[in-house]
């Protein structure tokens, strides 16, 4: 008996430190992580959302030297093997040439998919729409791609977002003569330019010399904000910068919508990477800089009101410059608990030779969460030579997932899913259709979201909080009784609702938001 009693009580404590803020989720593929690897030598992946049903989709670009990059997007199921429902044994085949690094999925489940490649004449932008299972849709471009040649000699877009009324806005830079200028293209449904975006669907803006976008959000009034880096090759400052749903600069934002930071106050290059906005307004900037005393790439974050001013709260006069023990890190993707507290993931160098995933998580006012992983630092240990992370989100169950790529030990590079456990406390889930506690309707909507209490009785306060299918929370409010949210503002797509009384319990329901009419 005694034995038997020792051996539950380690298992419990096994189980137990298995569930520790930032321990790698065990339930997840293998032992908390899932490789995807093609017939190619190279798999990357750069951009993952999660579907209303738990699976997971990524996309990125594979390779095999000296051939050129081609798009990249595979699924995996919600306990991280690889779906065999999906494209071709997992994934979806299409021979386009160039790296995608935008994602999305609309409300009718399909996915649209962009990015660019300098590989033919002239270079290009170019969407991709995918059917649920993974086939081109061919109500979308021609035969599901729409390509737009920008006659430039190098086109990056490494951006996208849809907007709520279904259109999809492409970002990134592309080279102007002897510059690089900030570059947008904005997409109707059908995947024809929309001429109503800036010059006939798109927007170029000179900057400074060196102008690069790696980020992008659109805001819930329409607006469009976008992140990267400008100066001059190898001598750069973080940049944000917000256009207008018509892609003309916000003069409401920063000096005629444009914000520039030096995180490192030297003459050094400097990346602003990932970009998600609070539900007040703010702006939660990550990325890195070159540490010229040091000589390493060091992580930072940076949090801005919603006029781009520095939010003095946060961190150190709005910004975050934490110190990673190694030879340098960086920071790809930035997400927003619904506590406050912030994730973000990338890499860092631990040695000269190896990169190990990189995940931080902060508390709100910029200090680190010294209840997650070793100090608000988690740093992954797979049985790799090395391991990358590009993206990330928070999934509906609250775990998180960080995709990216991961060297095996034979040097091929795979794509790669980490999920780890967030210590949030798990959602106790009551269906509609089982507990009739909440009414929401119509569902669809197409602006105005009802929700009531079911019954008679004296309704209860709740927490209303609205998640994209990227993690992100979109909306979060006070409810007492009966009220009618507006989702106007919203792309269209698919949403989690959850409705969290006092005692901690949820209620969640899945919200599609149609195009209004």
């Amino acid at each position: 008996m005694k034995i038997q009693f020792t051996f539950i009580l380690l298992l419990l404590l096994a189980l137990s430190a298995a569930a520790q803020p930032g321990a790698l989720d065990a339930g997840f593929g293998n032992n908390g992580y899932a490789a995807f690897n093609s017939a190619a030598f190279i798999d990357v992946g750069r951009a993952i959302v999660q579907q209303p049903d738990g699976r997971l989709l990524a996309t990125g670009y594979y390779r095999n030297y000296p051939e050129a990059p081609r798009y990249l997007a595979v699924r995996f199921t919600a306990s991280g093997q690889r779906d065999l429902s999906f494209g071709n044994g997992g994934m979806a085949e299409m021979d386009i040439i160039g790296e995608a690094s935008g994602l999305a999925l609309q409300a009718d489940g399909k996915i649209v998919i962009a990015g660019s490649h300098t590989f033919t004449n002239p270079s290009n932008f170019t969407a991709v729409r995918l059917l649920p299972d993974g086939t081109p849709d061919p109500s979308f471009g021609v035969n599901g791609v729409a390509t737009i040649g920008l006659n430039v000699s190098a086109a990056s877009c490494r951006a996208m977002a849809l907007q709520s009324d279904g259109k999809i806005v492409l970002a990134g830079h592309i080279e102007n003569g002897g510059d690089t200028d900030v570059f947008l293209l904005r997409l109707n449904t059908d995947g024809a330019l929309d001429a109503s975006f800036g010059n006939g669907g798109r927007v170029q803006i000179p900057l400074m010399p060196y102008n690069q976008i790696f980020a992008m959000q659109i805001q819930p009034d329409g607006k469009i904000l976008l992140g990267g880096s400008a100066g001059v090759p190898d001598v750069s400052d973080w940049l944000l910068l917000r256009l207008l749903p018509d892609g003309t600069p916000d003069p409401s934002f920063g000096q005629s919508g444009v914000v520039i930071t030096s995180m490192s106050g030297s003459f050094a290059p400097e990346y602003l990477n990932g970009l998600s906005l609070q539900p007040d307004g703010k702006i939660v900037a990550a990325g890195a800089f070159f540490d010229e005393f040091e000589y390493t790439l060091r992580v930072a974050l940076a949090r801005y009101l919603p006029d781009g001013a520095l939010d003095m709260s946060f961190g150190q006069g709005g910004k975050v410059l934490p110190a990673i023990p190694g030879f340098g890190s960086q920071l790809n993707g930035v997400a927003m608990q619904p506590d406050g507290k912030i994730l973000a993931a990338g890499f860092t160098n631990p040695d000269f030779e190896d990169a190990n995933l990189l995940l931080l998580r902060f508390q709100p006012d910029g200090s680190f969460d010294n209840g997650f992983g070793n100090g608000g630092i988690v740093e992954s240990g797979m049985p790799a030579e090395a391991e990358y992370g590009s993206a990330l989100i928070l999934q509906s169950d609250n775990k998180i997932t960080v995709a990216g790529s991961i060297f095996d030990t034979e040097g091929e590079e795979q794509v790669l899913l980490a999920r780890f456990e967030s210590g949030l406390q798990p959602v106790s889930t009551r269906q509609a259709e089982e507990s009739k506690l909440w009414i929401v309707f119509p569902n669809p909507c197409r602006d105005i979201l009802t929700v009531r209490p079911a019954g008679s009785s004296p309704p209860q306060p709740v927490q209303v909080r609205l998640f994209d299918m990227a993690g992100r929370m979109v909306l979060s409010e006070k409810l007492e009784g009966r009220a009618g949210l507006s989702l106007r503002h919203l792309p269209a797509g698919v949403y989690g609702l959850h409705l969290v009384d006092e005692q901690g319990q949820v209620w969640r329901e899945r919200v599609v938001k149609v195009v209004g009419r």
